[in-house]
């Protein structure tokens, strides 16, 4: 509320120097002039006091003209750097941009290898799983392939012995009991 009150004085204030006392002087002069008219030294010396302050109002607009070009000059100057400095800025925000872009991709190409990885590794698992089962079913044998065929061989001599001790000894062919320890 403290703002609009300033605002309000300082428009009074312009008021009064804009409107207020020019009204007053050009009133003033034309009185002055009404009741000295006649008198033609005041008139000329009226006269000579307003070209006087024509010229000097001259170099006043002149010199305040050069003053605000030097200033538009230092504003543009330093417009110039700024827009410069602004100018590095979005080339750093663009490399970022970039680089960022490039490890948004690596960061793609990761999540997608550890996806692939999860995957082998559920493949592995339901593998093992099987083996696992099998194993206990007792699909698999326990011993490696060469331990196997020397029990089967083992097995059958054994069964062989155990058939002449008894005497059933039916087949008599030794081919077959040659295919049959292999």
């Amino acid at each position: 509320m403290n703002n609009n009150n300033d605002e309000y004085s300082i428009l009074e204030e312009r008021t009064y120097f804009r409107v207020i006392i020019p009204s007053v002087v050009f009133v003033g002069i034309i009185i002055f002039t009404f009741y000295n008219g006649e008198n033609k030294d005041v008139v000329s010396h009226i006269s000579l006091a307003g070209s006087i302050s024509s010229i000097v109002l001259a170099l006043l607009a002149i010199i305040y003209s050069y003053y605000l070009n030097n200033s538009q000059k230092i504003d543009s100057n330093n417009l110039r750097d700024q827009i410069s400095k602004l100018n590095d800025v979005v080339e750093k925000i663009n490399i970022s941009n970039d680089k960022l872009v490039k490890v948004d991709g690596m960061i793609d190409k990761l999540e997608l290898t550890s996806k692939r990885i999860e995957e082998l590794h559920e493949k592995f698992d339901t593998i093992k799983n099987m083996i696992e089962m099998k194993g206990n079913l007792g699909i698999l044998p326990d011993k490696p392939e060469d331990e196997r065929k020397t029990d089967v061989k083992s097995e059958a001599v054994n069964e062989i012995k155990i058939n002449e001790v008894k005497g059933d000894n039916k087949d008599d062919n030794p081919d077959k009991l040659k295919s049959e320890g292999e």
